[in-house]
């Protein structure tokens, strides 16, 4: 990341890393999806043993508070999370847009002979690189609900 932040501040404006965490978030979301809704099957999802008229409660139908959060429904809060960070994400794409025009003109047409005076500033990149990196490493649930107790 530190790598990132020093090219930012030499070379590139700060949209350019913005469009590679965009890319980024993508991709992971794309492999998220595939990891979780790839391997579902009707057995994932067990209530009762229908076929030996079993109606004992299994661990599936305690509540939330009371059973240890499932693989499958982290990967499942992990993978909305990822999807709604790539959401803000898009929103925010079109006001990186016209900068990544404007130096991509200025490279094409008179190549690295003249400076790009775009916007170097890495720290309005920096949140966005910090939360893409997390979201794409998180295995374990990123936010725990919690059931309010009333006084």
């Amino acid at each position: 990341m530190g790598i990132i932040c020093l090219v930012i501040f030499l070379f590139v404006p700060w949209q350019v890393a913005y469009l590679g965490c965009w890319t980024y978030q993508l991709m992971s979301c794309t492999l998220a999806s595939f990891e979780v809704f790839g391997r579902r099957t009707v057995n994932d999802y067990p209530l009762f043993n229908r076929s030996s008229g079993d109606t004992t409660i299994h661990d599936s139908q305690l509540r939330a508070d009371e059973q240890a959060p499932d693989k499958t429904l982290v990967l499942l809060d992990n993978y909305h999370l990822s999807c709604h960070v790539l959401l803000l994400m898009t929103w925010l794409l079109p006001l990186t847009a016209p900068v990544l025009a404007v130096w991509a003109r200025t490279i094409v047409t008179a190549g690295l002979t003249s400076p790009f005076d775009g916007d170097h500033f890495f720290l309005s990149v920096a949140p966005f690189l910090v939360l893409v990196d997390f979201s794409s490493r998180a295995t374990t649930p990123i936010f725990m609900r919690q059931r309010c107790v009333g006084i």
